[in-house]
């Protein structure tokens, strides 16, 4: 489901809908029974807007990368899933997106590459090679690693 898509059904522009969507009432007045049929009609239809072309939009990103340089890494353990699950729930209370990035490719060649969109910041519940951690730090990204160290720019987590 689309905006566009939405705004033929409703027979309304695609901005009326994202400023009802937004709370936007800044020079701008809705009818209360059109917003509500707009707000009606998104809730049945499930619309849910796209997060990366809003934070465009808006130039105002919250985005949190996790990275894991091999799937493998996931369920190794009791402590590292709860790290890695309370760090998730942690941002996503921030009202951060979070993403999984899986760089297992790149494990193979030694390199390590970055998300290729902006984040606020990275965290690392597999760092262990100075190689990624040298490029991560070069990046200017915030990050955090987690059971591992972590360069000048960075911050290290130890759990126990």
């Amino acid at each position: 489901m689309t905006l566009k898509k939405l705004s033929k059904e409703l027979g309304v522009s695609p901005s009326t809908i994202s400023r009802v969507l937004n709370g936007d009432t800044h020079n701008f007045t809705i009818p209360d029974a059109l917003r509500q049929r707009i707000l009606e009609h998104v809730q049945k239809t499930g619309y849910q807007p796209n997060l990366v072309f809003s934070s465009l939009r808006k130039q105002k990103i919250r985005q949190i990368a996790i990275l894991f340089y091999s799937r493998s890494s996931l369920g190794v353990g009791y402590t590292f899933d709860m790290m890695v699950d309370r760090a998730s729930r942690f941002f996503e209370d921030e009202d951060y997106d979070i993403s999984f990035v899986f760089t297992h490719q790149q494990k193979k060649t030694s390199k390590f590459l970055l998300p290729p969109w902006k984040c606020n910041g990275l965290l690392d519940p597999d760092s262990g090679a100075l190689d990624r951690l040298s490029i991560v730090d070069a990046s200017g990204i915030p990050y955090v690693c987690m059971n591992g160290f972590s360069g000048p720019n960075g911050t290290a987590v130890i759990a126990d």
